[in-house]
């Protein structure tokens, strides 16, 4: 199990500390999850204290049932993190509290008491959404003396969607026509007629039919995306990105990021659920590698992380050994 500590004991120079145990459950289904929107405007996962006469799990049964109406699956739970907070209690002691976070499944059958009396007399609502709309929303509370476990919930649900990430992006060295996958994303010129490095090895092995199509796009504007058939390749699709001809200025940055988000976006529309992409504008538009990677994981990450229910799988095409160990370096794999 994960351990986090938040010692918010800035909140007071002392007072009596009292030890509390909360249980929380993450429960999942199809990508989003399954959250409190409570009266203060920010989102939680279902749970809340243990009785000293109950144990973790039946602390978790008993008070998803209560909040939300679902019975949880007990041969479904699994431990995930215990969160050690140390905050301002009510009204002036210090709350050194363990909250255990369990992974699990609901059933839809209704709790001990009507759901609507519930959640009017919490003014609360049940809702599923996913971890990147619940950490926008989390993180414009800006009152925490007031609503401190928005602190608690916020960085939880950012070291979740933080292991779901790193999930999704793979490194590979090598030819990038020949990986299996969707789609792989060509760094092409504004002309979109083929030419050296990446592009010219992908209209080769994508074969004269790429190019006819290509033809027909008239063209494509930097830090754009436009899509065509994947024809001889082992891709569906090829997805061709103009990136900036590095000159140090700050549109640069831009239009590079915007390759990579354009390119996601554009394979969403297509329902593509795995992608490969290049090291965009760092061959002979000359824009330096260690200046690119941040970029790159920049834009792909924001990506998955607003389109977390999405499902894409992205795979960092490498040229050479350089390139896989900056990348590598980059996201603390050495």
């Amino acid at each position: 199990m994960k351990e986090l500590t938040i010692d918010l004991k800035n909140y007071i120079e002392n007072g009596t500390v009292f030890k509390r145990t909360a249980v929380r459950g993450i429960i999942e289904r199809d990508g989003k999850y399954l959250i409190i929107h409570s009266k203060y405007g920010d989102y939680k996962f279902p749970g809340g204290g243990a009785k000293s006469t109950e144990s973790l799990v039946d602390t978790l049964l008993r008070e998803v049932r209560e909040e939300t109406g679902y019975a949880v699956v007990p041969d479904s739970i699994e431990e995930y993190m215990k969160v050690n907070e140390k905050r301002k209690g009510d009204p002036d002691d210090l709350l050194d509290m363990d909250s255990y976070y369990f992974f699990c499944k609901v059933e839809d059958e209704a709790g001990d008491r009507d759901l609507d009396d519930y959640e009017e007399e919490y003014d609360y609502q049940v809702a599923w959404m996913t971890l990147g709309d619940i950490i926008a929303k989390n993180e414009s509370v800006v009152d925490y003396e007031n609503v401190p476990w928005v602190v608690r919930e916020t960085m939880v649900m950012k070291e979740l969607l933080s292991d779901r990430v790193e999930n999704k992006i793979h490194l590979e060295i090598g030819d990038i026509t020949k990986l299996d996958c969707e789609c792989i994303v060509n760094a092409a010129n504004q002309t979109l007629l083929g030419g050296g490095g990446v592009d010219g090895a992908i209209h080769r092995a994508a074969g004269p039919e790429l190019l006819e199509e290509c033809r027909t796009l008239h063209g494509c504007q930097t830090g754009e995306a436009k899509i065509t058939k994947g024809y001889r390749l082992k891709a569906k699709y090829v997805i061709h990105t103009v990136g900036p001809i590095y000159s140090g200025a700050q549109t640069d940055e831009t239009d590079l990021y915007n390759c990579y988000y354009r390119s996601l976006e554009l394979a969403k529309e297509y329902d593509i659920h795995s992608i490969a992409f290049p090291a965009i504008s760092t061959g002979v538009y000359r824009y330096p590698l260690r200046e690119a990677v941040p970029v790159a994981l920049g834009a792909i990450s924001n990506w998955l992380r607003e389109n977390s229910d999405y499902g894409m799988t992205v795979t960092m095409s490498c040229f050479d050994q350089r390139t896989y160990d900056c990348y590598r370096e980059y996201i603390g794999l050495q």
